[in-house]
């Protein structure tokens, strides 16, 4: 009688108030995961644009000049060297023929094929957990963490293979849930993508073993022979490898490429790899990618276990990823050298389950607008996290990103343009002065030689290499063949006769450019080169750690 006094006052639910209660929640939530969509998607997008800012680092540079000699029909290692594997060269190449030489062309492919997370991740989760929308959570923080590694570390082999990676996996899972031709088809199909990561960098394509292993047992537990998932995740790869390698075969590299991975490689990697250093570098890799880079995946991570799983498979594809993330962070602990950009097909890769925890946590926050704002609130201060990346010319991610907007928009100068890509001895001010001087100096159709580890001049330039030789590590390395690529070297300098060559100063780093002498100590090793500079050349231009010399009138 009190309970119904109550009610009548107002003071009670009654049956009618519930379920007016229950509507009502059901529709707050309806419009906070609405709100944190859109919210989303329009940060995912900005990002987007602000990758499409981002310009040349040494490595980029490399790139660029290997996939010119592409586009011009030739081929990498033999007209152009590099040591890299060669789709990241392919993808260069590609940018070069769709958008122009530039790396604005690149920056576009690389947002176009960051953009491809977005169906990627929505589909998984909408097979995993039967929701899509955690996926999109998902592309963001892979999005987000990219483009904290700032411009140097992206755009490199393991941006691209990483998401070959995750469009592997898509295809792995999917296998699972079709039968017949497709179960065949989605197989060969993650097969080929591992291969393709694997011509990025081999390690990253080695989660092909955790995807046809995964394929063997659900065979064997149905009660069928677990051979054939093998032999069809294994002609997928053969059939990606088996193209690469007619190509370059086609195009007279074999040798060359060859040369390059079974005998250049080996002695470079010589300069930092120590067996006995390798337990203390594979937990440095561990901590590294986990709590090194982005707060948003470490949180998310830890969501996803204490959490419930929304759905049966959660946990089971969650481990699959995890084996593929340790494959890869096996790579990075071998190769002893840490650098960010060696972590981001990881980083991509664990966006997945981290989105998923992170989404776990925003459902049981979002049944209040107190809740709606404790989770925002935190999420603003996960993102404010500076991740273990140099900070280039002393500003943080932020700031660097305003002023990155403001370049974009036309509001921003060219000492601003300097400032966001200068790091280390790489002086982005000092290399666009010397690329106008010459330029303006030398016959568009002239050669250019660059004695130093700055081969991005060649493109800013717009002066074709004069040797294959594009940069000089080869020549400072001491390996197997070095005297034989001074003599070629020199060789090409004397048949092509540059119009300038330049030489590098302070242009040392450490287990990378071979010894611990800079380009233009390296010349008192290299007399011959030496001479041939004097002799043929006189100096025409100095800035910063570099110096032009132009070629002198013949009588």
């Amino acid at each position: 009688m009190l309970d119904l006094l109550a009610m009548l006052e107002g003071r009670l639910p009654g049956p009618h108030s519930s379920r007016e209660h229950a509507v009502g929640e059901e529709r707050f939530e309806r419009s906070a995961d609405r709100g944190l969509l859109l919210g989303v998607a329009v940060l995912l997008l900005a990002g987007l644009v602000l990758l499409l800012g981002y310009g040349y680092g040494r490595d980029q540079g490399i790139y660029a000049v290997v996939a010119r000699a592409i586009a011009g029909g030739g081929a990498p290692y033999l007209d152009a060297w590099d040591f890299k594997p060669p789709a990241i060269f392919g993808v260069y190449a590609a940018a070069h023929a769709l958008f122009g030489p530039g790396i604005e062309a690149v920056r576009g492919v690389e947002a176009l094929v960051y953009l491809s997370l977005v169906p990627a991740f929505m589909l998984l989760s909408d097979r995993v957990l039967g929701d899509s929308r955690p996926g999109l959570l998902a592309a963001a923080i892979a999005l987000f963490a990219q483009l904290q590694l700032e411009y140097w570390d992206t755009a490199q082999p393991e941006s691209f293979g990483g998401v070959a990676v995750v469009w592997a996996l898509f295809l792995a899972v999917r296998a699972e849930d079709v039968a017949g031709a497709a179960r065949g088809r989605a197989r060969l199909g993650a097969g080929a993508l591992y291969a393709v990561a694997g011509l990025f960098k081999p390690h990253l394509g080695a989660g092909i073993l955790v995807s046809a292993a995964l394929a063997a047992r659900g065979a064997r537990r149905s009660g069928a022979a677990a051979w054939p998932p093998l032999l069809v995740y294994a002609a997928g790869a053969a059939l990606v490898i088996a193209v690469a390698a007619a190509w370059l075969a086609a195009a007279g590299a074999w040798s060359a490429t060859l040369e390059t991975f079974l005998v250049f490689l080996p002695s470079y990697h010589s300069l930092r790899f120590e067996l006995l250093a390798l337990p203390v570098d594979t937990l440095r890799t561990l901590r590294d990618a986990l709590l090194g880079f982005t707060a948003f995946v470490p949180v998310g991570l830890l969501l996803l276990v204490v959490l419930p799983p929304l759905a049966s498979r959660e946990r089971g594809v969650a481990l699959h990823v995890a084996g593929v993330v340790l494959f890869q962070l096996a790579g990075v602990a071998s190769q002893a050298r840490f650098y960010p950009y060696h972590f981001a097909a990881s980083l991509t890769l664990l966006a997945l389950p981290a989105g998923w925890g992170l989404w776990k946590g925003w459902l049981r926050a979002r049944h209040s607008p107190l809740g709606v704002v404790a989770a925002l609130t935190a999420a603003i201060l996960l993102a404010w996290k500076t991740p273990a990346v140099p900070a280039y010319g002393g500003l943080g991610f932020w700031e660097r990103a305003r002023l990155r907007g403001a370049l974009l928009a036309g509001g921003a100068d060219a000492g601003v343009e300097n400032l966001l890509h200068t790091a280390g001895d790489v002086h982005y001010g000092a290399n666009r002065g010397a690329a106008n001087w010459i330029a303006t100096r030398t016959p568009p159709d002239s050669a250019l030689y660059v004695w130093g580890f700055e081969p991005m001049l060649y493109a800013m330039a717009d002066r074709r290499p004069a040797s294959r030789w594009i940069y000089n590590v080869p020549q400072r390395l001491a390996w197997e063949h070095r005297d034989r690529v001074r003599r070629e070297l020199l060789a090409d300098l004397r048949r092509e006769k540059p119009a300038a060559i330049v030489v590098l100063q302070r242009d040392v780093r450490e287990g990378v450019t071979g010894n611990d002498r800079d380009s233009r100590a390296e010349l008192e090793a290299f007399p011959e080169l030496g001479q041939l500079l004097d002799e043929a050349y006189a100096p025409g231009w100095t800035g910063e750690d570099l110096t032009i010399l132009l070629r002198r009138p013949t009588e």
